[in-house]
């Protein structure tokens, strides 16, 4: 599945290249852990650990702050 996990990381990118622009918005802070779940799956296929690592943080701190 190596073509999949290649395609979901560039969605991932373009996500994440969109998402500054409007992370003062809910749908900003989604677009950017929408992004960083999508490039945490092609870094998780590199084994490249710590990428993930700070991804997830990423992620639950984005999600926490559309939950406060």
């Amino acid at each position: 599945s190596g073509p999949v996990i290649s395609f979901i990381g560039w969605m991932g990118a373009a996500a994440l290249m969109a998402a500054p622009f409007i992370i003062d918005t809910a749908f900003g802070k989604l677009l950017a852990v929408f992004g960083l779940t999508c490039i945490s799956l092609q870094a998780w296929r590199f084994k490249a650990f710590n990428i993930v690592a700070a991804n997830v943080v990423s992620i639950v701190g984005y999600l926490y702050v559309l939950c406060i």
